[in-house]
């Protein structure tokens, strides 16, 4: 019976099994990237909900100082979310651009015709179905 020595090696390895590979150090491009958008997710949430959170101390703040209840405390609530909504949209424009600009230069990059003169969907060069 083989006593294991540590998680990686044992004191037996004619007993490991071939189709084990090395360890890992690193994490693929793949998962770097999944874990990066995830962290923007993240931070996104979270600013949209702090400024919400400041303008609505600023409208307690200021209801409570001029004896005007729930009027700035709505009025600036609702112009914070208005606020974030409309960032919101223009960096997802803006990101969208850009991801259509690295897709046209790699579409760019391709060639349009194959080796046997045929689209990448299947025509031919003169436009007919093949």
């Amino acid at each position: 019976m083989c006593a294991f020595t540590s998680l990686v090696t044992t004191s037996c390895p004619a007993r490991i099994p071939r189709n084990l590979h090395p360890l890992k150090v690193l994490p693929d491009q793949r998962t770097i990237a999944e874990h990066q958008q995830s962290g923007q997710t993240l931070g996104r949430g979270m600013d949209f909900a702090l400024v919400v959170l400041v303008f609505l101390g600023i409208g307690y703040g200021l209801d409570r100082w001029l004896g005007t209840r729930p009027a700035f405390t709505i009025g600036l609530v609702v112009f914070s979310v208005v606020g974030q909504f409309i960032k919101m949209y223009f960096e997802y424009t803006a990101t969208m651009k850009v991801h259509e600009a690295e897709r046209a230069a790699a579409m760019q990059s391709q060639p349009r015709y194959k080796t046997d003169g045929r689209t990448a969907d299947g025509r031919t060069a003169d436009g007919q179905a093949a």
